[in-house]
């Protein structure tokens, strides 16, 4: 009777680590999910949210406030958005650029005037294919809650074929 409990505890055991191997995804399957055209966004010391003297965005207070889009925003005085074009090219569309924004959970970002549809930290933008050799320029707006208010910045930046940029909030310079 013991045996038969430690086979039926060890088969539950392995259909339960299957069953979650296979519902789980693996991270690399879940950046191939999100259409990531570049390789690793999440460990790259490429991105500035990943380097070690990094200070962004900390109000854990603040983190399910809605933000809502028709409320009056004001200017940020704590944090400050930043775009940077990375070192790194796009490997999906050699002719698209790619805007990967590291914001709060709760933020709003717009993308030339249209809300990013993905939600969460990590976000990805893949523009549709542009005509190589030519400069352009996207403008992309953050809000975030600050102190309990919505506050918002919009930031415009040239770009080209197989760009990369990072949108982000940083401590503001006091």
């Amino acid at each position: 009777m013991f045996v038969n409990r430690i086979a039926s505890f060890t088969l539950g055991s392995l259909a339960l680590t299957a069953l979650l191997a296979v519902a789980t995804p693996s991270h690399a399957q879940d950046q191939d999910e999100q259409g990531w055209p570049i390789n690793h966004p999440e460990g790259s010391s490429s991105f500035p949210w990943n380097s070690p003297e990094y200070s962004g965005y900390y109000e854990p207070q603040y983190v399910a406030q809605p933000i809502v889009p028709s409320a009056p925003m004001v200017e940020p005085q704590k944090y400050q958005a930043k775009v940077n074009a990375l070192p790194m090219s796009n490997t999906k569309d050699p002719n698209a650029i790619t805007i990967v924004a590291h914001v709060p959970e709760n933020a709003q970002v717009w993308i030339e005037d249209k809300p990013m549809t993905s939600t969460g930290k990590l976000r990805t933008f893949q523009s549709p294919s542009l005509t190589p050799g030519k400069t352009y320029h996207y403008t992309v707006r953050v809000a975030w809650i600050e102190d309990g208010k919505v506050v918002s910045q919009t930031r415009s930046f040239p770009v080209k074929t197989g760009d990369v940029h990072a949108v982000y909030l940083t401590k503001a310079k006091s």
